[in-house]
């Protein structure tokens, strides 16, 4: 809404007949308020997606908000980007620190371990070996007989665009599928996860598994409030006798006309 407001040329709102209409300056707050909530507008639209992997766009958007409110900050000095850097530690922060937002993200070969910050790429890749060598008895013994433009980048992104490549180095047998994985570069942004799981899932017998297992966690409610919008519209006042399963069918049927 704000940023229709911007949009309107000058000599429209000067025509205006309207005591209240903006000022020069109430338009020059409008536009740095739009700046300032840009990057929680495309964290929002990352976190509610639907049909695509979000459980790995967690992390990415509250590390890629923090260095966003620096950045803003630096320029425009203002207690509002000041009151959402504490939010963002005071609310986000902790996710940070959940084991299957990390091991989604490194899953993602859009992220892998882009988004690590000094020494922490060494622990999370531990943490990924190690999970590694837990499924390794029972995948092994699966078949193994066949191996298989300019992205779009988004501001939230941008703290990753320097980040050196992953170390190469072999340490053990276990570390084998990891090491490959990590030393390919990573894919551009625009590109979709599950599409490389499901070309690779031969290449990378374990890696696959973990990531059908993280990558399908949602990260927010969203698809689920749309389906209690959905429900809403199925079940009206003139079908309130319908069964239980007869409801789930025509849910079932609504829900996925779209896909």
């Amino acid at each position: 809404m704000l940023r229709s407001v911007v949009k309107i040329p000058q000599d429209v709102l000067n025509s205006l007949e309207y005591s209240g209409k903006p000022t020069a300056y109430d338009m020059k707050n409008i536009s740095e308020l739009c700046e300032v909530l840009l990057p929680f507008e495309e964290a929002t639209d990352a976190v509610q997606g639907e049909l695509v992997v979000t459980s790995s766009t967690v992390l990415i958007c509250i590390r890629g908000l923090r260095a966003e409110m620096q950045r803003l900050r630096d320029i425009y000095s203002s207690r509002l980007v000041a009151t959402l850097q504490a939010g963002i530690e005071k609310r986000l922060a902790r996710y940070e620190e959940m084991d299957d937002f990390k091991q989604a993200t490194k899953l993602d070969p859009r992220f892998k371990l882009d988004w690590c910050q000094n020494d922490e790429s060494r622990e999370v890749r531990d943490l990924l070996t190690s999970k590694v060598v837990q499924l390794s008895p029972t995948t092994l013994a699966e078949d193994n007989d066949h191996t298989s433009p300019e992205p779009k980048r988004s501001r939230l992104m941008n703290f990753m665009a320097n980040r050196a490549p992953p170390s190469t180095t072999t340490q053990s047998s276990s570390d084998m599928e990891v090491t490959s994985y990590l030393s390919q570069p990573s894919l551009p942004q625009d590109s979709k996860p599950l599409i490389f799981w499901k070309e690779n899932k031969v290449k990378y017998l374990i890696l696959s598994k973990l990531a059908s297992k993280y990558l399908a966690i949602p990260s927010s409610s969203a698809p689920i409030e749309r389906l209690f919008s959905i429900t809403g519209k199925v079940f009206r006042p003139e079908l309130c006798r319908l069964t239980d399963k007869r409801f789930e069918e025509l849910m079932i049927v609504r829900y996925n006309k779209r896909k």
